[in-house]
């Protein structure tokens, strides 16, 4: 193989490398984004909804991958928590569902569990007080679950659907644990503070401030499922952030020199 040839090859190994290197440090492995795929329970299409109606929707049991697939559909066509101009097929399983009342809560609580950072976990907390026949009390103990438990892995979009749920129909308690999450994921704050406005107007509360990140150690016993953390694990995640971002800017300018040398060994050696 001719030299050049050769080094033409180590420089797009370089690249390649160094672009890989710049993947994996933009895209944190243990990222918490609102795309994750669904679980088995919707593999498929849901073409088999078509032509089905409310006494199809009634025959079924509440563990008929059909059904849930359905409800699905229910909750993924509302805008905002309200559901308009649904397609047929959807509009007899929203009737159907709002029949059922309470007995479907252990099963869209358990798919909540199984999809959590996707569209179904969303669109049930922004959506399930439309329903208009079912008990919200299990979904705002599992937004606060969500909120208190999965604070340095929640997404934003998560994050700020339960806080919908919360601001809503919640209470003085949930008010104080939204200001909590505010200041110990201060980088999700923007959505949260939004709702706890909400939230402060109808419990008649004094607006609250949106506060920097804590310098100190949380106080806990208000909340007895968080674990105490100390300051250096509360403010990790911003700073590989910013390590992160910083990272992001010098991998290309090294590629580039890296290439560059290789470039001109490779033109030295053919003169």
């Amino acid at each position: 193989m001719p030299v050049w040839c050769r080094y033409n090859k180590l420089i797009f190994q370089g690249v390649l490398y160094a672009t890989i290197m710049m993947t994996e440090v933009a895209v944190p492995k243990d990222y918490a984004g609102p795309y994750r795929p669904y679980s088995a329970d919707f593999d498929g299409y849901d073409s088999v909804l078509n032509g089905l109606d409310e006494a199809a929707y009634g025959r079924m049991s509440l563990e008929d991958p059909i059904l849930k697939r359905a409800y699905r559909a229910v909750f993924g066509s509302s805008i905002n928590g309200v559901f308009n101009n649904l397609p047929p097929e959807v509009s007899a399983a929203l009737v159907d569902l709002r029949k059922r009342g309470d007995t479907v809560t252990p099963m869209l609580l358990q798919l909540m569990e199984r999809n959590q950072e996707t569209g179904l976990e969303s669109s049930i907390l922004v959506s399930i007080a439309a329903v208009g026949t079912i008990q919200l009390d299990p979904y705002l103990d599992y937004a606060r679950n969500l909120l208190r438990n999965r604070t340095q892995t929640m997404s934003g979009a998560a994050a700020e659907c339960a806080s919908n749920l919360l601001a809503e129909h919640g209470t003085k308690e949930d008010a104080k644990l939204m200001k909590w999450v505010m200041e110990t994921h201060p980088w999700e704050a923007d959505g949260i503070t939004r709702k706890l406005d909400e939230l402060n107007r109808r419990l008649n509360l004094p607006k609250q401030e949106p506060r920097p990140p804590l310098r100190g150690t949380p106080a806990t016993s208000d909340f007895p499922n968080v674990e105490s953390r100390s300051v250096k694990h509360q403010i990790a995640p911003v700073s590989e952030k910013k390590k992160e971002e910083v990272t992001h800017w010098i991998v290309w300018p090294l590629a580039i020199l890296v290439a560059v040398g290789l470039l001109r060994l490779v033109l030295k050696k053919r003169k």
